[in-house]
């Protein structure tokens, strides 16, 4: 039997695209009651064995493992990473890519976040804050965007679109006329996508890291979380812009400034004084 392979990069929703193609194109459903774990994954349609026995989309991390498409596979779809979210597909790994959690109805998401922890090798905040600016700023993401390597047809499906209802939509329509079959679309669709967004940890903490870097650079007075991951994510974006790297509050001392007044002025004095220091 002919299949269709699903290439994607860990942290990229491919479980979940692989059970919405097979769902809404190749009308084959689940009979587990939740295809969402607690952490948010998508890993419990893979303890559905008449599902598996029956879809006909097929995913695996092939480009990025270096592993071979399967030799039933006559088509490709390759989920293309944005850069510009870097930091949702590093949170979500964060919270949900552990190998135990792959063939299980649910997994402890507190251990995989400890898992992390430990390949980070560091304890306080602030050097897991700077763990993961590193990250960022160097980009350390080559496994999500290595690109296939085969003369079967590829179709590129736009990570950024898992983020949009109507650009999800579009995206899956555009996969449908590549495998020349109707897009069966049903209300239940959307109702599973706003369901798949509330349980996104990365991109629920990208829009509240974007809301305070949106106050720091206007200047007003808003809260900033205790969370080392959105105080990463302002230090790349500092970074990237005004070229400030090195300010002792931000990237030195173990309690960050706990509100955006204190940051914008750390950017104003750093855009005054930098060229007085030559």
């Amino acid at each position: 039997m002919s299949l269709i392979a699903l290439d994607f990069g860990p942290g990229l929703h491919g479980h979940f695209l692989e059970y919405v193609l097979n769902r809404y194109i190749f009308k084959v459903d689940v009979n587990v009651s939740s295809i969402f774990q607690s952490s948010g994954a998508c890993h419990t349609i893979n303890t559905d064995n008449t599902y598996q026995q029956n879809k006909l989309v097929d995913r695996g991390h092939f480009s990025s493992l270096n592993t071979p498409y399967p030799g039933s596979a006559e088509k490709i779809i390759f989920i293309q990473h944005d850069p510009d979210l870097d930091f949702i597909l590093l949170t979500n790994v964060y919270y949900r890519c552990h190998p135990d959690a792959i063939q299980v109805v649910d997994f402890n998401a507190k251990h995989i976040e400890e898992l992390h922890k430990s390949m980070m090798f560091h304890g306080s905040d602030a050097e897991l804050k700077n763990n993961w600016y590193t990250k960022l700023n160097e980009r350390h993401f080559d496994y999500a965007e290595k690109q296939p390597n085969t003369s079967l047809p590829v179709h590129r499906f736009d990570y950024a679109s898992f983020f949009n209802l109507e650009f999800f939509l579009l995206e899956i329509k555009k996969t449908a006329n590549f495998l020349n079959h109707t897009f069966a679309y049903d209300t239940s669709l959307s109702s599973l996508w706003i369901e798949f967004l509330q349980k996104n940890q990365g991109y629920n903490t990208w829009q509240k890291a974007a809301t305070v870097f949106r106050h720091i650079v206007s200047g007003q007075q808003y809260p900033i979380d205790n969370d080392w991951k959105i105080h990463a994510y302002i230090n790349h974006k500092i970074s990237k812009i005004f070229s400030l790297y090195d300010h002792p509050k931000l990237f030195s001392l173990e309690n960050y400034p706990s509100n955006t007044k204190e940051v914008h002025n750390i950017i104003i004095d750093h855009i005054e004084n930098f060229d007085k220091q030559w």
